[in-house]
């Protein structure tokens, strides 16, 4: 079954994105709580630190698929 969210050239669309900050020192793991109502599918969570200084590089960056019912 296809992916309904990638497009032609494999690129995901996202369904959400946005910003927080977190609550630990740089280079520490922290925790982030996120609640959405998501329609049946396939989805990939995708999260990142941003670099501070400015530069686009994502740091540390963690991916996971699940499935909605």
């Amino acid at each position: 079954m296809a992916d309904p969210a990638a497009e032609a050239n494999g690129n995901k669309t996202p369904y959400l994105t946005g910003e927080t900050t977190a609550a630990a020192e740089a280079a520490q793991s922290g925790v982030f709580t996120l609640a959405l109502t998501l329609s049946s599918g396939s989805y990939e969570l995708r999260v990142s630190q941003v670099d501070a200084a400015g530069t686009s590089q994502d740091l540390n960056v963690d991916t996971r698929n699940f499935n909605v019912r």
